[in-house]
């Protein structure tokens, strides 16, 4: 394995565990089994090893795909499918969703990369949610809320609360976007 991705990886795993400024070149070079001179060598500073991490690291591509394949199914099933899905990419890419939501608010660049990856996946799941208004199968005033919400429900099911039964979770999500909460008349 090449020294600059070893490096990462390396990074990766402290960043995620113990955060960036808990973590020193120092750590990061012993966890990579490298000499501290070669991180400088690949990186200016530990701050460009974040930007290059969460850059090159990044889920998005991979949300977009799940999401732009969305079965053209009812919306319940449709809503299932893409909470399982985006549960999945972010159980498998828990140490950079880990980074993101811990860093974003002291680095502006994983800020920004955060932001880019909440709005593209609420994009997609806004406009299949307006897809599904006009097929019929939903009826939605609020599309880019509901997908707002929906996202933001399947990231703390994924990230915050370990405890949950997350296929649990995503089924009573679902069910109370599509029922609603008002009393029935």
């Amino acid at each position: 394995m090449q020294a600059r991705q070893r490096i990462l990886d390396a990074a990766q795993v402290l960043f995620a565990l113990r955060g960036f400024d808990a973590t020193s070149t120092k750590g990061i070079a012993q966890e990579a089994g490298v000499p501290q001179g070669l991180v400088f060598y690949y990186f200016a500073n530990k701050e460009k090893i974040l930007e290059d991490l969460v850059r090159e690291r990044s889920f998005l591509p991979e949300m977009e795909q799940i999401l732009r394949a969305a079965p053209e199914v009812r919306a319940k099933e449709a809503l299932h499918e893409l909470g399982r899905r985006f549960l999945a990419v972010v159980t498998r890419r828990e140490a950079i969703a880990r980074i993101l939501v811990r860093e974003s608010p002291n680095h502006p660049q994983v800020a920004e990369r955060w932001r880019q990856m909440r709005e593209s996946a609420i994009g997609i799941i806004g406009s299949y949610l307006e897809g599904a208004v006009e097929r019929g199968h939903l009826h939605a005033s609020r599309p880019e809320t509901i997908a707002r919400i929906f996202l933001y429900n399947l990231i703390f099911a994924a990230l915050i609360d370990e405890t949950l039964d997350a296929e649990q979770y995503l089924n009573n999500v679902v069910e109370t976007m599509l029922e609603g909460i008002t009393d029935s008349p």
